[in-house]
């Protein structure tokens, strides 16, 4: 059994359902990147759904779909919402994707208080709906303190390789 399928058993089975499916299409050299899956309507697949490879790094979420297809906007793309925090840590920034490098987000707006380590783990936060808290972002590459000396902006190294997904799992949050 996958270490995925484990951690959302512990989860709480009656909240995230799972759906294996297949990507048909993927960019990670635009302005905006987006995934194709063959899931859809039909499958019970609908906007809100979050996208994680089959390791349990995240790839993305659905925000349109057919009977048989959905899209899915992907981590590297600027309207991408969401947040990560530092394992081991009760802080949280935003992630965004500068458009520079596709194995690489930034976090940012994190608290000075953080101090986040190069090698350390980001996850998300489980604050939107797409992605249960624990889910694997990246690690840490480097951390810059703003110039009050308040916030950091960390560049992230990608945990998943977008440009080589072939099966995702699609987590549908119950309680959404």
């Amino acid at each position: 059994e996958g270490r995925l399928k484990v951690e959302l058993r512990a989860l709480g089975e009656s909240k995230f359902r799972m759906t294996e499916a297949v990507v048909v299409s993927n960019t990670v050299g635009r302005a905006h990147n987006y995934i194709t899956i063959n899931r859809g309507g039909g499958d019970g697949v609908t906007n809100g759904r979050g996208l994680v490879t089959p390791d349990g790094a995240i790839a993305g979420y659905t925000v349109d779909y057919t009977e048989h297809y959905a899209v899915a906007v992907s981590i590297l793309s600027p309207v991408f919402r969401g947040s990560g925090t530092p394992e081991g840590t009760n802080y949280q920034g935003a992630i965004r994707w500068d458009g520079k490098n596709p194995h690489f987000v930034i976090l940012e707006g994190l608290s000075k208080y953080a101090d986040p380590q190069p090698g350390q783990k980001i996850l998300s936060t489980g604050f939107e709906s797409y992605f249960p808290a624990g889910f694997l972002i990246g690690t840490v590459e480097s951390a810059t303190l703003d110039e009050v000396g308040t916030t950091y902006t960390v560049r992230v190294r990608l945990a998943a390789d977008l440009s080589a997904m072939d099966n995702l799992i699609v987590i549908e949050n119950l309680d959404q």
